[in-house]
């Protein structure tokens, strides 16, 4: 973790990005084993290499997984927190990589699942005859809650059928109807118009640090 702000909206994600690389996460849920983590993860990772993501234990980091009670029919959320309330480095320039530290910059990022929710999904999907289990949908839920991190958006029009459903960012149990549990060509295209490029490598040891002034 570099930095720590305000938490910005989902609806807003695409305006928001990462401004260094690689991004750092730990953390999980008591329905995944760590190697399904990592498996979500490395998923991303290979329909993506603007921002990989990378394990870091012992130390802050940059995305927290966890598990978290959401409400009722909700099995993830996502908030993403900003630079617009650090005082020390907002509008100033990452010693790190010369990257603006502005308001449009993401600097950590939350991860929750719903243990619970996520179980009964998967129970009434496994009565509908779709055999599922909670750790199945677990890692199902995670990916595209990864999505939202690296800043993509649920498609705002949603048509619940297959033929229709071309991405993991799908929001519901469409994706697993349809077997579309893990990122596809569609997410590295928006990922690519997201990123036009990587944003500058920080080790992740780097603390935060800062200097100058930008906007």
């Amino acid at each position: 973790m570099r930095g720590i702000g305000r938490p910005l909206r989902l609806r807003r994600l695409h305006l928001h990005r990462w401004v260094w690389h690689p991004v750092t996460y730990s953390g999980g849920s008591s329905l995944l084993q760590p190697a399904d983590v990592d498996a979500a993860v490395m998923d991303w990772n290979n329909a993506q290499g603007r921002v990989p993501l990378t394990a870091q234990v012992g130390a802050p980091n940059d995305l927290q997984i966890s598990d978290k009670p959401l409400g009722q029919y909700t099995y993830g959320l996502t908030t993403v927190f900003g630079q617009i309330c650090d005082p020390n480095c907002f509008n100033k320039i990452m010693d790190c990589n010369g990257a603006c530290l502005n308001s449009s910059a993401i600097y950590y990022v939350t991860v929750n699942l719903d243990t619970t929710e996520i179980t009964n999904e998967a129970n009434a999907l496994s009565m509908a005859g779709l055999s599922t289990s909670p750790a199945a949908g677990a890692a199902y839920t995670l990916r595209p809650e990864l999505g939202n991190a690296l800043s993509l958006a649920h498609p705002l029009v949603l048509t619940e059928i297959c033929s229709a459903t071309q991405d993991v960012m799908m929001s519901g149990s469409v994706g697993i109807v349809c077997g579309v549990t893990a990122p596809t060509s569609c997410d590295t295209t928006v990922m690519n118009n997201v990123y036009s490029s990587s944003p500058g490598y920080c080790s992740p040891s780097d603390t935060a640090s800062c200097s100058g002034t930008c906007s």
